[in-house]
């Protein structure tokens, strides 16, 4: 019973950084997406914008659930990262956590 009334830290994603190049050299403008999904709900959506050297970062995120405490719960993580440019979506990354 009280499970359902305690909040959890659930651990949603690890800092992303680094540096999107084409042919080699970096690029500025890229528009970087990331959404995050705990048990089938969205949790958390951000983006941010490679600077001049190409470079983004994007903060370590860390939410509170009720739903670990759940017994009837499906627990399953999921993370979808993907880079804007030149109209074109790429994925940079997507992983399915059980």
């Amino acid at each position: 019973m009280f499970g359902l009334i305690k909040k959890y830290d659930v651990h949603m994603c690890s800092e992303v950084k680094g540096i999107i190049t084409l042919n080699g050299n970096p690029v500025e403008g890229v528009l970087i997406n990331r959404s995050l999904k705990f048990a089938h709900k969205i949790e958390k959506e951000d983006q941010v914008i490679t600077a001049s050297d190409g470079a983004f970062n994007m903060p370590e995120v860390v939410v509170e659930s009720k739903i670990p405490g759940d017994m009837f719960s499906h627990e399953v993580t999921y993370q979808l990262i993907t880079a804007i440019h030149g109209g074109e979506e790429y994925e940079l990354w997507s992983s399915k956590l059980n």
